[in-house]
């Protein structure tokens, strides 16, 4: 059972590298969706388990529904390689998705990962309000334009309506963090002094 820990790690580590990757680098992040893939397949294969995703009949159901209809796309399409490449994109999130939820049932694994993703986001912040100051930004060497009405804060963005939706989302899983964690916190206390109570 020990060496499973190790691989199991390593594909905390590899999501690790794709949190950090989606605001740096795309090729970075593809590295880390690669290893997730080739180590939990590795990690099915030792442990002989089946994935936790293909009980939910339903759940599958409406995936293979998904991504029928975009295969659809490839009968009215002029542009078949622009279809070939999404196509692939949707079955790589869709494949993704699937291994996220058969691997974060762990809720060790699921809080680290968040949590990592939380820093990863402040770190942007920073580097958007150093590109602010400075007219460059870290990672990437972004400059802002010289024109004032285009000088929206991108980050190491290509596009400051892709930051903007970054950082959106991030600031959504951090509030949802801190009052849920106070909402389990209120409902700890109040079981405690109804026991308390009724001891």
């Amino acid at each position: 059972m020990k060496q499973y820990k190790y691989i199991d790690l390593l594909i905390f580590v590899s999501y690790c590298i794709i949190a950090i990757g989606i605001p740096i680098s795309n090729a970075i992040t593809s590295i880390g969706i690669g290893l997730v893939f080739l180590l939990w397949i590795v990690s099915k294969i030792l442990k002989k388990e089946k994935p936790v995703f293909l009980r939910d009949k339903l759940l599958m159901g409406l995936v293979l529904l998904f991504v029928l209809s975009n295969l659809v796309s490839f009968f009215n399409t002029a542009y078949i390689n622009e279809s070939v490449r999404g196509a692939t994109k949707v079955l790589k999130f869709v494949l993704l998705f699937f291994v996220s939820l058969d691997f974060f049932r762990n809720a060790e694994y699921k809080k680290n990962f968040i949590g990592v993703l939380v820093g990863m986001s402040l770190v942007m912040y920073l580097d958007a309000l150093w590109q602010h100051f400075f007219n460059v930004d870290i990672f990437r060497a972004h400059a802002l334009p010289i024109e004032e009405e285009a000088r929206r804060l991108t980050a190491s963005f290509h596009e400051p309506n892709s930051f903007g939706g970054y950082i959106s989302v991030m600031l959504l899983l951090t509030m949802s963090m801190f009052f849920f964690g106070k909402i389990k916190k209120k409902l700890f206390f109040s079981k405690s002094n109804l026991k308390f109570n009724l001891s």
